[in-house]
């Protein structure tokens, strides 16, 4: 809470020792425009820059390890963020309800990651890893991809669909976790596993098709998809699990059809 509410606060420099970016450090410092996470900075904490409502571009340096929850929450006049490091730190749910966030930049010799379109994949783009908050509409997934990353369209709620979803083995934690919108994803014939809490909060899902080769739906991974109309699963592994207490029981408890 160190500078909580320093609402005059309007030019940021962090210092180069500086590792640790507190709770609730900036917290509606709403007159900061940019701000340029440095180098030495290892750890953005939970809620630190919470309602900075001002900032337009953000740059994090190459040294954070880790996003907290919310940590740019509310940052409603984001629109880039500049993310010059190889670890994947910005796959968190430190964006919530950053709706104008809609580019990301890369260093153009990282040999970690590569930006499509402004959606950031692994190198091989065999996986995806972030997409900027305020994107819109329908998404077709890339051939090549086969994972979506922990997180990765967390908070996207304007998303209305997946498309072309038939190589994706793997879905990770939260990754469309809150996204509001999203009707349809398509069928996850290939699937092998949905984490924990993969589509929380999608109340506008109306149908989902698990194919033969799952093995794992993660605690809450369908929980509040309120508007589930026709579950259909092809996996006898899920279909020995399914029960109203057990992680797969969210899946139908929506249901109209199974």
């Amino acid at each position: 809470y160190a500078f909580s509410k320093a609402s005059n606060l309007i030019r940021l420099q962090i210092s180069n020792n500086i590792e640790t970016i507190g709770l609730w450090s900036f917290n509606a410092c709403t007159k900061i425009t940019q701000l340029n996470i440095p180098d030495n900075v290892k750890v953005i904490s939970t809620d630190c820059f919470h309602d900075c409502s001002g900032i337009e571009t953000l740059q994090i340096g190459k040294g954070v390890k880790s996003i907290g929850g919310n940590a740019f929450v509310a940052c409603n006049k984001l629109k880039k963020v500049i993310y010059d490091n190889e670890s994947t730190a910005i796959a968190s749910c430190g964006f919530t309800s950053c709706l104008n966030w809609k580019e990301i930049e890369i260093n153009s010799e990282s040999k970690t990651f590569k930006v499509i379109d402004n959606i950031l994949y692994s190198y091989d783009l065999s996986k995806i890893i972030k997409i900027p908050t305020g994107y819109e509409g329908d998404f077709n997934v890339r051939d090549s991809v086969t994972t979506i990353g922990n997180w990765a369209f967390y908070g996207c709620t304007k998303l209305t669909s997946l498309k072309s979803v038939g190589n994706i083995t793997n879905i990770g934690v939260g990754a469309f976790n809150a996204c509001r919108t999203l009707e349809n994803v398509g069928n996850l014939s290939n699937i092998k596993r949905i984490e924990g809490d993969a589509f929380h909060n999608c109340p506008k899902l109306n149908n989902v098709i698990i194919g033969e080769n799952a093995a794992l739906i993660g605690g809450n991974a369908f929980i509040e998809c309120y508007e589930l109309k026709t579950v259909t699963i092809d996996s006898p592994t899920i279909l020995k699990n399914i029960t109203t207490n057990s992680a797969s029981g969210s899946l139908v408890r929506y249901a109209n059809n199974i």
